[in-house]
């Protein structure tokens, strides 16, 4: 059976003749996802499944893929919201998938969890609501910031905005704000110091083609 292709395959409906992937997340909660869907969705779970699609497959998350509860759930709600059956009924793309109540901090989480699994789209969603209401401040950043992996391109996005943040600060100012900051990323946001005052952080310049 061909794997699923999200460039070039329609989106597939959930059926319940599917398989499904019963995933457990580090707090040890089991979620149930329809394995095409997921297939569909993350580079991962296409890897993992390998073209099988039906029976039960038991899946362990580590700690590593920072999946929460609340950014899981919201990726199930985002995956459903986006298969065939559903979508006659979302108007101008305006989607239910994400709790509004989620801090920076959880949507910031969530963009890890969904970069560990490969989910292109739901990552670029993500940022979308980071923009819509939920700015990544100083506290957001300092609470991810040791857990975002080297490699992760959450890392330049949030460095931009810390230097964003500290643009009109002095170099006292600047220096007391990244007290709590590793010694590392301190260090290299005061050598960008002075910064520059015109400067504008857009998240919409994070999105990827």
């Amino acid at each position: 059976m061909a794997l699923y292709s999200p460039k070039t395959e329609k989106i597939p409906a959930p059926s319940e003749h599917s398989g499904v992937v019963v995933i457990t997340i580090p707090s040890g909660r089991k979620y149930s996802i329809h394995s095409h869907l997921l297939a569909h969705h993350s580079e991962y779970f296409r890897q993992l499944l390998n073209g099988i699609f039906e029976g039960v497959i038991e899946h362990t998350l580590s700690s590593y893929s920072q999946a929460t509860e609340e950014g899981i759930e919201a990726f199930m709600k985002w995956i459903y919201e986006r298969s065939s059956t559903c979508q006659t009924d979302i108007k101008n793309e305006e989607y239910l998938w994400y709790d509004h109540h989620m801090d920076g901090e959880l949507l910031s989480k969530s963009w890890l969890f969904s970069e560990y699994i490969g989910a292109l789209g739901f990552r670029e969603e993500i940022i979308q609501a980071l923009d819509d209401g939920h700015p990544l401040d100083l506290d957001t950043i300092r609470e991810v910031w040791s857990l975002i992996p080297s490699e992760s391109l959450l890392l330049p996005i949030m460095f931009d905005r810390l230097c964003w943040l500290e643009r009109n600060e002095s170099l006292d100012d600047t220096r007391a704000d990244l007290v709590d900051f590793p010694p590392d990323l301190a260090l290299e946001v005061l050598e960008c110091f002075p910064f520059d005052t015109e400067a504008e952080f857009n998240l919409q310049d994070y999105l990827e083609d």
